[in-house]
C-alpha cells in the first residue's frame, strides 16, 4: 500500500506563502534507474585518471568515463583525455534532465545511493536472502552499518551529474526562502 501517492500532485504548491515547491517524486520509476546502472557500470568506458603531478605521472584509483557530443580531446595536467560519442543510455538520462528543465524545474537534488536505517536495513537483508543469496555478505562487507551507503561509482556519477544541470542552468541546491527585512513603522 503506498501511503503517499495521494501527495504526489505536481500542480500543487507546496509553499503556496512563501514560495513555489512542486513535489514531482521520482522522474525515473526504481526498475528503470536499476536497469540504466546495471547497464552504464557494465557498458561505459571506465577508466582509471591520470595526472602529471610534479613530473611524476599518478594513476588514480578513481575512474572516469569522458563523452560528449562530439569527439574532443581536453588536456589538463600533460595528460590528453578524449571524449567518445554520448551512449544510447546516457543520451536517455541527458533527456530526462533536458525534460526536467523544460518543464520549469530549476533543481535536481541527486542520491546515487540508498540510505538505511536499522529496520530498513532488516528488510532488505531479508530480501537479500530471498532473492539474491549470497549478497548481504557482499553488501556488509562493503558499507556494514553505515546510514548512507553510495553507489561505488557515485563520485562519477555525481560529475556528469553536474556537468549537465550546469549546463541547462539548474541547481542541485534548493532555493529556501529568505523573509524580506522587516519594514515595520513605530509609532514614536
Amino acid at each position: 500500500m503506498d501511503l503517499f501517492s495521494s501527495l504526489i500532485n505536481p500542480t500543487t504548491n507546496l509553499l503556496p506563502c512563501d514560495g513555489v515547491v512542486n513535489y514531482y517524486a521520482s522522474i525515473i520509476e526504481h526498475a528503470v534507474a536499476k536497469s540504466y546502472f546495471n547497464v552504464l557500470y557494465n557498458t561505459i568506458e571506465w577508466k582509471h585518471d591520470e595526472a602529471n603531478l610534479f613530473g611524476k605521472r599518478i594513476i588514480t584509483n578513481r575512474k572516469v568515463a569522458w563523452y560528449g557530443d562530439s569527439e574532443y580531446a581536453y588536456t589538463y595536467s600533460n595528460t590528453t583525455k578524449k571524449a567518445l560519442i554520448w551512449t544510447k543510455e546516457l543520451l536517455e538520462l541527458k533527456a530526462i534532465v533536458e525534460k526536467a528543465k523544460n518543464a520549469g524545474a530549476s533543481y535536481v537534488m541527486p542520491m546515487f545511493g540508498v540510505t538505511l536505517r536499522k529496520g530498513s536495513r532488516d528488510y532488505l537483508f531479508k530480501a537479500f536472502d530471498e532473492k539474491f543469496p549470497g549478497m548481504k555478505e557482499q553488501y556488509q562487507q562493503q558499507f556494514g552499518e553505515q546510514y548512507e551507503c553510495n553507489s561505488p561509482h557515485s563520485k562519477q556519477l555525481y560529475e556528469t551529474f553536474y556537468e549537465l544541470i550546469y549546463k541547462y542552468g539548474m541547481t542541485p541546491k534548493m532555493k529556501f526562502y529568505e523573509p524580506e527585512p522587516d519594514n515595520q513603522l513605530t509609532l514614536f
